[in-house]
């Protein structure tokens, strides 16, 4: 079967389950996450406590986002 239990995700090559990165909850593969324990935010495939400069953690979405994209909206 192509699923896996739990924060995992299939390595085709191997025909396993692979543990997703540490804070991880789901994902695609080991550097791409998809969502992230509670309290971390989703930064480029990888979940981290606090966003990089000019970015945000939106908690309705469990990502970091871009400032510049939020202003665009609020103008």
């Amino acid at each position: 079967s192509n699923t896996c239990s739990g924060p995992h995700f299939v390595n085709k090559k191997l025909g396993l389950c692979l543990k997703c990165a540490p804070g991880c909850i789901s994902c695609n593969s080991f550097t791409q996450c998809t969502r992230c324990e509670l309290g971390l935010f989703l930064y480029n495939g990888f979940c981290i406590e606090q966003c990089p400069e000019r970015y945000y953690a939106d908690n309705s979405t469990g990502e970091c986002s871009s400032k510049d994209v939020k202003n665009l909206f609020n103008e």
